[in-house]
């Protein structure tokens, strides 16, 4: 009889923290201390995320704003099984004294990319700044040749 083969599976998690600043249309955005200076020049934003592997993948993507500029914040994320990205609106940090949204979480599942775009309200350009965490957790199976 022949050597009996096994998968053998591995789970990891991945962590990114990223601090952003987006300017709309070009404008440059005033960096915060440790932060990249980045413009929008794209439909989708500025890619903050890539998973070029092929492995299965869980994320926990969370963003938080730290400026009150009333542009609008728009997360897009790319999952293998849909064609185009979905995207949600993260809301400035201070709207008023009484409310402070600011920071939006989601989980998603096989995640391809994960964009940020800083989009002007009113047609007056603005800034968006703030902080992008991605947890990733994902599995990697090998076969074992012996």
């Amino acid at each position: 009889m022949g050597i009996r083969k096994h998968d053998q599976c591995f789970v990891e998690t991945h962590k990114a923290y990223l601090d952003f600043a987006l300017g709309y249309n070009n404008t440059p955005a005033p960096a915060p201390s440790g932060s990249m200076p980045i413009n929008s020049v794209v439909d989708y934003g500025r890619v903050f995320f890539e998973d070029k592997t092929h492995n299965h993948n869980k994320a926990l993507i969370v963003v938080k704003r730290t400026d009150a500029d009333p542009c609008k914040l728009r997360l897009f994320v790319k999952t293998r099984d849909r064609n185009e990205p979905f995207s949600q609106l993260i809301p400035a940090a201070v709207v008023n004294e009484y409310d402070h949204p600011g920071s939006y979480a989601m989980q998603v599942e096989n995640v391809e990319w994960v964009s940020l775009a800083c989009e002007p309200t009113g047609g007056v350009p603005g800034y968006c700044v703030g902080k992008l965490i991605i947890q990733k957790t994902f599995c990697i199976c090998c076969k074992n040749n012996g």
